[in-house]
């Protein structure tokens, strides 16, 4: 099963921290190359804890396996609603976020892309603005898959996070090892996993729209939200997989299981 040769690729090439990690990174690849098909379209969020854990190689990996990416370590709100505009599948890819979002970083910039990332989870919303020379108001849609990466929690805004798939790597220790690639290698290695997955989701996806899996009800409203593509996904790919997508859902959005989870901003105000 082609997400299962995903998975089994990835752990050649990367470390992250715990098996659900990988699984949910495969249904979220495979996700891409069905926009068209979802409502939603959760943001993956690759943040590592310091520096060389290979959060840079991992988007770069990402990028060889989805069908149309944009990599850029910046960009403004605007350059990114207008690519958006253009085509709503193509995946948008942003490195050293921790720039960006961090504390020495631009707020209003970082505001309003922060903005862009949060409307674009849902289908439907859009950015509006005025165009010269007539200054009529114009409409740019925002829904698109996007990845975020940078090092601390920082790096990925508190609401983006909550729209996200988030993806911890950690540093590979001493007695682990992963296969390194070259550049003239890349069409060799991943060409026939992208136009694999291209296939099996082709051949799936007009099914997509009308399945109903079921979820876990330890997940709250948005997390279920953020799942579903993926939930869709698996159900499509068989039992095994369902189990995958359960386990992995549980895993990496516990803490957005209490519907009424309080903020620590909340037990401050209310201490």
């Amino acid at each position: 099963m082609i997400l299962d040769e995903i998975v089994d690729l990835l752990k050649e090439l990367v470390i992250l921290k715990s098996e659900s990690h990988y699984d949910a990174l495969a249904l979220w690849i495979a996700h891409t190359f069905s926009i068209p098909e979802f409502d939603f379209t959760p943001r993956l969020g690759v943040w590592s804890p310091e520096k060389r854990c290979g959060k840079s190689l991992l988007l770069e990996i990402i990028s060889y396996l989805v069908p149309r990416k944009i990599m850029t370590s910046s960009i403004s709100s605007a350059a990114l609603f207008r690519i958006i505009a253009k085509d709503e599948s193509v995946v948008i890819l942003m490195d050293e976020s921790d720039t960006v979002f961090g504390r020495n970083g631009d707020k209003e910039k970082a505001e309003a892309l922060r903005q862009i990332m949060n409307s674009g989870f849902k289908r439907g919303v859009f950015a509006i603005r005025c165009e010269a020379p007539s200054f009529d108001t114009k409409e740019f849609a925002t829904f698109s898959p996007m990845v975020i990466a940078g090092i601390g929690t920082s790096a990925i805004p508190e609401t983006v996070a909550d729209r996200s798939i988030l993806i911890e790597m950690r540093r590979k220790t001493s007695s682990e090892n992963i296969r390194e690639f070259e550049s003239d290698e890349v069409e060799e290695i991943f060409t026939p996993f992208r136009l694999a997955l291209g296939d099996w989701v082709k051949e799936n996806s007009r099914n997509f729209r009308s399945l109903r899996p079921e979820m876990p009800s330890e997940l709250n409203s948005r997390a279920r939200d953020v799942w579903k593509p993926l939930y869709k996904i698996a159900e499509s790919a068989g039992q095994a997989w369902r189990e995958k997508a359960w386990s992995a859902s549980l895993a990496l959005s516990s803490d957005s299981q209490e519907e009424d989870e309080v903020t620590l901003s909340m037990k401050l105000l209310e201490d």
